[in-house]
């Protein structure tokens, strides 16, 4: 028995992998194929006096897809992007980013960090495979904030910069909301409102939650409808859900409070809970993300550290040159005082 591995372009769902999988079993002396989607790569084990690879390619081409023999594909194909990406705010959110980038045909890796909001995407060396990875990432719900060396630090920091001061102004206004909805749900405690009869006092609570669940929280509700979209949930369903029903709970006792006496229920409102759900995973947002920038700073401080060249003893000569073009076995020279460029053996 023989074994071969060589890439097929131009699959793009699980049907091509099912139809290339059978294609290719229907053949006598092949026993097994198995097609990886995400690395455009098949394995295939056969018998060759059987049948031959000229055969297996036949079959493949025939099929509608482009084999690639094994070896006529080199590194030289490949190469390795890293992308800005903005909205992400959890490990689901990592893991739906990954997800979403490795059903693009051409992508074979993806890492995705997210205290740097940066993925690093290995992929095929075709602007065709860019532009899919960008369609896929806003797809998926999230901001595409371009490719790191075209784009720099600039756009990203400008983002989180953006979303900072959002989060703080956000949670200001949501602060302020909650204290006086509190205030406003407990008329025993407080003699400024406990004169103020329910009929009027609900409605203005009403005014003041509307724009604290919705305004306030509009993120989270933009994140669960994202997470929908995608047939998922994360964390921003379980806010959204949350503030949400006792949102519309308490409206319903705000408007028709005859429904539950009828059904023997004593009915109370939940304003302050809504409020107070959204206010404090903002708060927790908020700080995330300033610790996040606060990461991202000391760790663009520390690649700054980093030499940019190395003196290296060619020929008898010391030369000056980038450290990307230091090659195995190259002899550097470390002067006092000077940092050491790269991983090595002291001589």
């Amino acid at each position: 028995m023989a074994k071969e591995i060589f890439h097929v372009r131009g699959m793009s769902c699980a049907a091509c992998v099912r139809r290339v999988e059978q294609g290719l079993l229907s053949l006598d002396g092949v026993t097994s194929a198995s097609v990886n989607l995400a690395s455009e790569k098949v394995a295939v084990d056969f018998d060759p006096q059987t049948v031959d690879l000229d055969a297996i390619m036949k079959r493949v081409s025939g099929l509608g897809y482009q084999p690639v023999p094994s070896g006529s594909l080199s590194d030289k194909d490949h190469q390795k992007t890293t992308l800005s990406i903005g909205g992400m705010s959890c490990a689901a959110c990592v893991r739906r980013v990954e997800n979403a980038l490795m059903s693009v045909p051409g992508v074979s890796e993806v890492s995705v960090n997210l205290a740097s909001s940066k993925a690093q995407v290995v992929h095929l060396a075709d602007p065709a495979v860019l532009e899919a990875v960008r369609d896929k990432v806003i797809q998926a719900g999230y901001e595409f904030l371009g490719i790191l060396g075209e784009t720099g630090e600039d756009q990203l920091e400008e983002a989180r910069t953006r979303d900072l001061r959002d989060l703080k102004v956000k949670l200001w206004v949501g602060g302020v909301l909650t204290v006086l909805i509190h205030i406003g749900s407990m008329p025993h405690l407080f003699p400024l409102v406990r004169d103020i009869p329910s009929t009027v006092l609900l409605p203005i609570l009403l005014v003041l939650a509307t724009p604290a669940v919705f305004w306030v929280g509009s993120r989270f509700f933009v994140g669960a409808f994202k997470a929908a979209r995608q047939k998922t949930t994360d964390m921003n369903t379980l806010v959204a859900v949350g503030a949400f029903s006792a949102y519309c709970y308490s409206a319903a006792v705000t408007f028709v409070p005859s429904v539950f006496y009828e059904a023997g229920i004593a009915p109370h409102p939940y304003f302050d809970g809504a409020a107070m759900i959204v206010t404090l995973i903002l708060l927790g947002r908020f700080l995330e993300a300033r610790a996040k920038g606060r990461t991202s700073t000391a760790i663009r401080k520390l690649m700054g550290l980093k030499p940019k060249t190395a003196t290296v003893l060619r020929d008898g000569q010391e030369v000056d040159i980038p450290v990307e073009m230091v090659r195995k076995e190259d002899l550097i020279l470390v002067r006092p005082g000077e940092r050491i460029p790269t991983d090595g053996i002291v001589e």
